[in-house]
């Protein structure tokens, strides 16, 4: 009781949740839309896949390997 008070359920960290999430999908939805905007190969390998599920996966790929600044930056440049 006491962690799910002060700890998953605080304001804080609900809000900083929320805002990864935002990020995350922000991300996310501006790739599916532009795939060819992917760095570091990423869009050569997209280029090739036909099947929206792999091309669905490689983008969740490369956002998975972002660090937290990195995805911030990059969202905020993208936005």
């Amino acid at each position: 009781k006491f962690l799910m008070d002060n700890m998953y359920r605080h304001s804080t960290v609900n809000l900083m949740t929320a805002s990864a999430r935002k990020i995350i999908s922000g991300l996310f939805d501006f790739y599916i839309d532009s795939p060819s905007r992917l760095p570091n190969g990423y869009a050569e390998i997209v280029a090739k896949l036909n099947d929206q599920k792999d091309i669905a996966i490689t983008i969740s790929d490369y956002i998975a390997g972002m660090t937290d600044r990195y995805a911030i930056k990059e969202f905020d440049e993208l936005s």
